[in-house]
């Protein structure tokens, strides 16, 4: 059965998504070396959350090194991506 109201959410949902800018980037730990792929709409300030220790996933690995970064539309499949083939590509 179609359900008019769904549809329109999804419509709305996907506009709304592709409208965001993020940006996708990688840390690398000068502790143990290991990099780290995130995103964030606001990368300046996602930054000084990782450099402050305020991101559960990097507070144990400072300091932190930013390898690398690029601004998406659609950062949420590119951080997929890129994390599927870090194993074979980044390290």
């Amino acid at each position: 059965m179609y359900n008019y109201h769904q549809e329109l959410f999804h419509l709305r949902f996907s506009l709304t998504l592709k409208a965001i800018m993020f940006y996708v980037y990688v840390l690398k730990s000068m502790r143990d070396s290991s990099l780290h792929i995130e995103f964030a709409p606001d990368l300046r300030a996602r930054m000084q959350k990782h450099l402050n220790g305020l991101v559960p996933s990097t507070k144990n690995i400072r300091p932190l090194d930013l390898i690398y970064y690029e601004s998406k539309k659609r950062c949420l499949n590119e951080r997929k991506t890129l994390k599927t083939s870090q194993k074979g590509f980044l390290h």
